[in-house]
């Protein structure tokens, strides 16, 4: 019996696309706006008790970021949860 048909695969294929470049957005957006404002990742991992790589690994698209810190980053930038979104449409 076949569990998993092409188009089933073709979709999570397609929608693993679109998550990978919805996080490329993300990413270069939140350090965009973090370089535009002069903080350091030093500076902002600090402030937010992250660690550095993580900081990096999210705005260079190499992490999976949890909700809570993209959360806790935008608070950190002061930015809109508006024009976040919009900017990743």
């Amino acid at each position: 019996m076949k569990i998993f048909n092409s188009t089933f695969i073709e979709m999570l294929e397609l929608n693993y696309d679109k998550q990978n470049i919805i996080s490329e957005k993300m990413g270069l957006f939140l350090k965009y706006e973090r370089m535009s404002k002069h903080i350091t990742i030093a500076k902002i991992s600090a402030d937010l008790n992250l660690n550095p790589s993580t900081i990096v690994s999210i705005e260079n698209n190499k992490h999976q970021a949890s909700f809570i810190n993209i959360y806790l980053i935008l608070e950190y930038l002061k930015i809109e949860k508006e024009t976040f979104f919009s900017a990743l449409k």
